[in-house]
């Protein structure tokens, strides 16, 4: 079961990855999406689709259909699964996952 600071260090990761999953791109520094992709995946155990996320938020000529909600998506799912408990503001899915 995750620590509360654990719980905490995830809901903030996933808070930045959200502010992305709207226009599924990033403008300017990669820094802050970088840091929160390592700390859930540390915890979601899932590369493909923290790579996926990655590569869809920072491909310029990414094709319209390649969103960054899938792979959010997945990480929720993975995360719940071990023990977490995601901030309903964090979670697209409140309840229903």
């Amino acid at each position: 079961m995750p620590s509360a600071h654990e719980n905490k260090t995830v809901n903030l990761a996933l808070q930045v990855l959200l502010s992305v999953v709207p226009t599924s791109s990033i403008e300017g520094s990669t820094r802050e999406l970088r840091l929160a992709l390592r700390v859930v995946r540390t915890y979601a155990r899932d590369t493909d689709c923290v790579t996926e996320f990655w590569q869809n938020a920072t491909n310029p000529h990414r094709k319209v259909h390649e969103t960054c909600i899938g792979p959010y998506t997945i990480l929720l799912i993975r995360l719940k699964r071990a023990g977490f408990q995601i901030d309903p503001d964090n979670d697209l899915y409140t309840g229903t996952i």
